[in-house]
């Protein structure tokens, strides 16, 4: 395997395991996320979790800011309320 279709995977796993997050915290399904929209604003230290790094990251859905809200708080997940910064 090549180097760059090895960081091509790379960059593939962390997109995919970034949208099960958004899946997994928001109860969001796959099928409504807009996975062109998907883009990564920046890496930062987390001074609140001892200095461990942070993605802030944006995706879009064909969902309303209050059809998004509505299934954001059913909490029907495990890793619901790991989101800190969630912005609709």
């Amino acid at each position: 395997m090549k180097m760059d279709e090895i960081f091509v995977n790379i960059g593939n796993a962390i997109n995919q395991s970034i949208i099960c997050e958004c899946i997994d915290e928001t109860n969001v399904e796959r099928q409504i996320l807009d996975y062109n929209s998907f883009y990564i604003i920046a890496f930062i230290e987390n001074p609140i979790s001892y200095g461990r790094p942070s993605l802030g990251f944006c995706i879009n859905t064909s969902l309303s800011c209050d059809g998004m809200m509505k299934r954001y708080n059913l909490h029907t997940d495990v890793e619901s309320n790991e989101s800190t910064e969630i912005k609709f």
